[in-house]
């Protein structure tokens, strides 16, 4: 007979291994860049990044249009809540040539819980970088990821960002008025009186 013991470990090991045979990452990062040198830092960050975004490429097919299942993602869980330790690697990583785009829209995505002047510091980074589609995830990055824009969008920095986004980007006009006129503001509301989470997760570590 199996010991009761033994169980125990094969029942906490099982999950691990179906994890492990999906591909799942769940690493957990942000702890460890504070520690490394900045290159190093930026190094470990984009290996694990690119390897969520590949992971979560996968599960489309199976998932659809929901997300939901990113946002139960050990790692992702990491990133998002922990945006201000990859924050200096991820302004790095964005004006990269030799990083995949679906991996800067990942880090851009995670990039939720900075406060409004460094994500708007962040955002001028992006404006730099001359990537429409980049920029397109920066302002909108789905509701269920953030709505920092949003919620301030009667900010005057806010509204000098997004008039520089327009000079820069006029094709994504219609996306920037949707921001400027408090409409998807007002649809946030609407999604939180009944019930939706919008944003999903909170900053909160503890959560």
């Amino acid at each position: 007979m199996i010991s009761y013991g033994i169980k125990r470990i094969v029942l906490f090991l099982l999950p691990l291994f179906l994890i492990a045979c999906n591909g799942e990452p769940n690493s957990i990062v942000s702890d460890k860049l504070p520690l490394l040198a900045s290159n190093e830092a930026e190094q470990l960050l984009l290996k694990e990044a690119a390897s969520l975004s590949k992971w979560i490429l996968k599960q489309e097919k199976k998932y659809d249009s929901t997300d939901s299942y990113i946002f139960k993602n050990t790692l992702a869980k990491d990133l998002y809540k922990n945006s201000y330790k990859h924050f200096p690697y991820t302004k790095l990583l964005v004006v990269r040539d030799d990083v995949d785009l679906e991996v800067k829209k990942l880090l851009l995505r995670f990039s939720q819980c900075l406060n409004l002047k460094d994500y708007l510091l962040l955002g001028k980074v992006i404006i730099d970088v001359g990537d429409v589609d980049l920029m397109s995830v920066f302002i909108s990055p789905g509701p269920e990821y953030g709505v920092i824009l949003d919620e301030n969008y009667l900010a005057p920095s806010v509204i000098g960002f997004l008039e520089m986004v327009v000079s820069k980007y006029p094709s994504i006009d219609g996306s920037v008025n949707l921001i400027k006129s408090g409409s998807n503001f007002r649809q946030t509301t609407e999604y939180r009186k009944a019930g939706e989470l919008h944003p999903v997760l909170s900053c909160s570590a503890s959560d």
